[in-house]
């Protein structure tokens, strides 16, 4: 049987059977519809997910820690805690060696592969804004500025030039500090207060256990006073073995004694460590 005996045959076929030949047709375009359309739907969801995690900077940003001031001076709380409390470590178990100068960021941005380098300065600090005063993250940012967190905003825009007295806050600063909306924070004053001194703190607290002892009474002062102290210690050094004397006190002379002792203590060497660092 020739070719043209088999191509007659199929098309003899197909036209007894018509009925037969159409649904089988379209069985094969909906499913090849279907496999193409699937491809294409993951595909177009992988690539926008791939863009969204790139837009974040998470994937693509690296920080590099130098051996600074607060390495020097002994600075560095955030790596000493107290004994028996656990933490995770931020950092390299390695020390930096090398002081991130303006010659160390250069060598870096001329690494191959580097879109730009912005220097890291964080730090907490007492904001004012809208009739109320919280602690806040402050951190400093590049201008211009290259990174991708900085290109949309949900009001107002970047900050102007290097010298301008201008700030850029996050929604939660909008939430935290009572504004409607984020446009209205926008041309709001905002001051950055400086922290109380260690010394501060210490007349202010024994100020505050005398007023709590001269009201509730020795015995129930001492009681009353001693969550308080928990509160002004809290995240400071030696706090967990200042407290495990605390609690065993039971008299108001002992109580304010050992408080001035331990913020005493404190502010000798946070005084030390300022003139350290001068």
């Amino acid at each position: 049987m020739s070719f043209l005996d088999i191509l007659h045959l199929a098309l003899r076929n197909l036209r007894q059977a018509k009925l037969r030949a159409i649904l089988t047709t379209m069985g094969v375009i909906v499913g090849v519809a279907v496999i193409v359309t699937m491809m294409s739907f993951g595909l177009g969801l992988q690539s926008n997910m791939l863009a969204r995690f790139k837009a974040l900077d998470l994937f693509n940003e690296i920080q590099v820690f130098g051996r600074g001031l607060s390495n020097l001076a002994g600075l560095d709380r955030g790596r000493q805690r107290d004994e028996g409390e656990r933490g995770g470590r931020r950092r390299g178990d390695k020390t930096p060696t090398r002081i991130l100068d303006d010659a160390g960021i250069k060598e870096i941005a001329g690494i191959k592969g580097v879109a730009y380098v912005e220097p890291s300065v964080n730090f907490g600090s007492y904001v004012r804004a809208n009739g109320k005063l919280l602690t806040q993250t402050v951190g400093g940012a590049n201008i211009p500025n290259a990174s991708t967190r900085f290109q949309s905003f949900a009001a107002g825009k970047m900050i102007s030039s290097p010298t301008a007295e201008e700030a850029v806050v996050s929604e939660r600063f909008v939430r935290d500090f009572g504004y409607a909306k984020p446009a209205d924070a926008v041309g709001q004053p905002l001051e950055l207060l400086a922290p109380p001194s260690v010394a501060e703190v210490r007349d202010i607290m024994t100020t505050h256990l005398c007023n709590l002892h001269d009201f509730y009474g020795d015995l129930a002062g001492v009681r009353v006073a001693r969550k308080h102290i928990g509160w002004y210690a809290k995240d400071r050094p030696g706090a967990a073995a200042f407290w495990a004397t605390v609690v065993k006190l039971d008299t108001a002379a002992e109580q304010l004694a050992l408080v001035r002792d331990y913020f005493d203590d404190l502010a000798q060497k946070s005084e030390q460590r300022i003139s350290y660092a001068a």
